[in-house]
């Protein structure tokens, strides 16, 4: 089975707004995900972030609308942070106190870690700081 692929919140974001500088290359990659049938996992932190940027940006009715989707989805595994998790991704932001991570970048790289996961469809240059690829066809 292939390894899946772990979602970052700009993906998702690119994906559904047009004006983003990365919509372009974030469709192509959606698609070609798609046609591969490739496994992915995102986390409710992530999902969280992107309907607070959906919501502020744009419109609630299309953050929530976005999220019913995410959740709806087969292909996308959305994975509930645990406490551990969460101790865990102090860690990162702990080890990398020089950096700008967020919290949900430092629990992204947490989850990505536990499940043995290498590389993430981002934007976000902090995931190849963290020792992490990025995933993109653009």
């Amino acid at each position: 089975m292939t390894q899946s692929l772990f979602i970052d919140t700009g993906a998702f974001y690119a994906r559904y707004v047009a004006r983003d500088a990365h919509h372009a290359g974030a469709v192509k990659t959606w698609r070609e995900i798609a046609t591969r049938g490739v496994a992915c996992l995102t986390t409710n932190f992530v999902v969280a972030e992107l309907i607070t940027l959906l919501s502020y940006r744009i419109n609630a009715k299309g953050g929530l609308q976005v999220a019913r989707e995410i959740y709806g989805s087969h292909r996308l595994d959305v994975f509930s942070v645990t406490r551990e998790i969460e101790i865990s991704a102090l860690e990162w932001l702990e080890r990398f106190a020089d950096q700008a991570f967020s919290m949900t970048d430092a629990v992204s790289f947490a989850v990505m870690t536990a499940r043995k996961l290498e590389t993430a469809f981002t934007f976000d240059h902090h995931f190849a700081i963290a020792g992490f690829r990025a995933y993109t066809t653009a």
